[in-house]
């Protein structure tokens, strides 16, 4: 098994709405990649405010 992970720092008020729309577009380019058997896409966001 092989993993990757990369950490990308963006400003607190930075649109994920971009990021989310990036993965849609472009998520599918991996798919048939020899022994490719999941993908993931996780993002970590900065919530303001009580829950």
């Amino acid at each position: 098994m092989t993993g990757m992970q990369y950490v990308i720092t963006l400003p607190g008020d930075y649109d994920m709405n971009i990021i989310r729309k990036r993965v849609e577009e472009n998520g599918n380019k991996t798919d048939g990649f020899p022994g490719l058997k999941y993908k993931c896409y996780l993002i970590r966001e900065k919530r303001y405010g009580w829950f």
